[in-house]
């Protein structure tokens, strides 16, 4: 369930407009909880000034972190390490970053009384405590969005002046990787289409929903839009809907693709 809110909250932050309205949300949700809930022993503010002050310095800043990481290092952590930064783990390393900054105001507020490794793995047990009740709001919200919404992608090329490709789900069959570009197979209005994207497969997956997996260092496909399967433990190819061809399913991602395949077909 994680890993799936995780990608789709990851397909959400394509925009530094996104990006900025999801900071704000963190920033105000993380605020409430502190102030109202007051979870956390010798960091209760007591409604005194100094109190709110400190919670909201906790607040603000891990909002901050989390808007300056999504903006200027996502991306570029993906395309440098594609095969070793999945979505889950980039958002594990956000939430250390987010209490390794927690932890140095919060000795900041008290005179670094609290400056130890004992300490700091305490706040990285409340900061993963209070992401995990903000993922669980996230996870009715995106509910929400997904029953009440289309499911509509935007693609955008990470060229200086960025080309943009919006379009519905459910009319884009593959990607497929062309060294640092991708091309995006889709149909518009009863025929097949193409477009030449800047941007490396891996980048363009993030921001992709859940529906669309990887099956070769060269493709992703829309599982729901697969025709045919064909093939053996050595290989799969897939035929898509209304195009010519097929799809390699490498023998590294058979056990993914069968597993989000199955689910489909139960």
């Amino acid at each position: 369930m994680l890993r799936g809110l995780a990608k789709m909250s990851y397909s959400y932050l394509d925009t530094t407009a996104n990006i900025f309205k999801a900071s704000v949300f963190l920033f105000i949700t993380t605020l409430s909880i502190l102030y109202l809930f007051e979870p956390f022993g010798e960091i209760r503010h007591g409604n005194t000034l100094e109190g709110i002050m400190r919670i909201t310095s906790y607040a603000l800043l891990s909002a901050i972190i989390f808007y300056l990481l999504e903006r200027n290092i996502k991306s570029k952590l993906l395309d440098l390490l594609p095969s070793k930064i999945s979505i889950f783990s980039w958002y594990l390393l956000l939430i250390a970053a987010m209490a390794l900054g927690v932890f140095i105001v919060k000795n900041a507020w008290s005179d670094f009384k609290y400056f130890s490794i004992a300490e700091l793995g305490i706040v990285i047990y409340r900061v993963v405590v209070i992401a995990f009740f903000i993922l669980l709001i996230v996870s009715v919200l995106f509910g929400y969005i997904n029953k009440s919404a289309d499911d509509e992608i935007v693609l955008k090329s990470i060229d200086a002046n960025p080309e943009y490709l919006k379009l519905p789900s459910s009319s884009i069959f593959f990607l497929e990787s062309d060294k640092n570009y991708t091309t995006v197979h889709y149909g518009y209005d009863g025929s097949l289409k193409a477009k030449l994207l800047r941007g490396s497969l891996s980048y363009f997956h993030t921001r992709l929903p859940s529906s669309f997996i990887r099956t070769h260092r060269s493709y992703i496909v829309n599982i729901k839009n697969i025709e045919a399967v064909s093939g053996n433990s050595q290989g799969l190819s897939l035929k898509m809907r209304h195009t010519a061809g097929e799809v390699k399913v490498s023998r590294k991602y058979i056990p993914t693709f069968e597993t989000a395949w199955g689910k489909l077909s139960t």
